[in-house]
């Protein structure tokens, strides 16, 4: 199991600096999914996809997902 090192980074961090040093692969999702004989596929570092991905995602990083139920002290600023 691969974990992105990039969910380590609080809120509003810009993993690409650390993801082009470490030269973190770019994992996508296989066509037919969990359906496909691997269902992830694992390519080498490309700074061009981890920008795509980084931009695909603003709406996450600026606005996280909260699940706490008693509040989340980022989105309580």
């Amino acid at each position: 199991m691969w974990v992105n090192p990039s969910v380590a980074f609080v809120p509003w961090t810009d993993p690409r600096t650390v993801a082009s040093r470490h030269r973190f692969p770019y994992i996508a999702t296989a066509e037919r999914g969990v359906a496909a004989e691997q269902p992830v596929i694992i390519q080498p570092y490309d700074a061009a996809k981890g920008d795509e991905c980084h931009q695909g995602h603003l709406d996450l990083i600026e606005g996280p997902c909260c699940f706490s139920s008693a509040g989340c002290p980022v989105h309580d600023r």
